[in-house]
């Protein structure tokens, strides 16, 4: 699996069992996923 697939299905909200801040996605990750999606959307490979 890509680093971008992963990105693109699921943030990263525990490491090693231990909760990542609050246990949700935060402003920076929605804003890139967002990005990501809108430019897949023309370019890229489908998944």
């Amino acid at each position: 699996m890509s680093v971008s697939c992963f990105f693109a299905s699921e943030p990263m909200v525990k490491i090693d069992g231990r909760t990542i801040g609050d246990g949700r996605p935060g402003p920076v990750t929605k804003a890139l996923q967002k990005a990501f999606h809108a430019l897949t959307k023309t370019s890229g490979v489908r998944y």
